[in-house]
């Protein structure tokens, strides 16, 4: 095991499956602590309680500036700090709440997710 992310806390969006877990895995294995913040709720819970006291679990909608700031504030209430933001971008239908309106003038869908992760 490396620890060439000793001491770093990060969150990691779309961490409960595919690239995002994969992600978290590697983060943990190199000593960061992670925030799994994902919608899906049971593989969000399963991979953080996989990897054990280095990772919680917080139920995110990257739409939602408000579900954002609550990853913030686990990660800040948890252990003190969010040094890593890992935006994994998610293409799989699920509009919420965005307007056509917004999305007209942008290049990707994934730019206005990974902007308001970092708005919040």
């Amino acid at each position: 095991m490396s620890e060439k992310l000793a001491g770093k806390i990060a969150a990691i969006t779309g961490a409960a499956s595919g690239i995002g877990a994969e992600t978290a895995r590697l983060f943990v294995e190199n000593g960061a602590k992670v925030v799994i913040a994902d919608m899906q709720v049971e593989k969000g819970e399963a991979i953080a309680a996989e990897l054990g006291e280095s990772a919680i679990y917080c139920p995110v909608n990257v739409v939602d500036e408000p579900d954002i700031a609550s990853m913030v504030d686990a990660a800040v209430g948890e252990w003190g700090g969010l040094d890593i933001l890992f935006n994994m971008p998610v293409l799989a239908g699920r509009w919420g709440r965005l307007r056509q309106q917004v999305l007209k003038n942008m290049t990707s869908p994934s730019m206005f997710w990974s902007g308001v992760c970092s708005w919040a």
